[in-house]
């Protein structure tokens, strides 16, 4: 597991302006300013980071789930990479 550790680069956080994104080797922790919501690592794949009309937004299975204020471009796309591997981890580790 370490060395899926290492491809994932540990854990990882992103706050901005009332909202909050942590992502761990098991899963995401999303809160906003309405609550919190702990996403399975399983399910990871079901999220994205999309940008509509000038915002960045979090989207779960299609649905705008938390929006993501203040957020620049490399930031979203650091998180959408770190959401991509974690939702790959579990191929990777019967790869293994």
């Amino acid at each position: 597991m370490e060395v899926l550790s290492g491809l994932l680069g540990g854990t990882g956080e992103w706050s901005g302006n009332g909202w909050a994104v942590t992502i761990s080797d098991t899963g995401i922790a999303l809160a906003d300013a309405s609550g919190s919501v702990i996403v399975p690592g399983a399910d990871a794949a079901q999220l994205e980071i999309r940008r509509r009309w000038f915002r960045w937004r979090l989207y779960r299975a299609g649905q705008p789930a938390i929006g993501l204020p203040g957020i620049t471009k490399t930031e979203a796309a650091s998180l959408s990479r770190a959401l991509r591997h974690l939702a790959l981890l579990p191929a990777i580790a019967d790869a293994l």
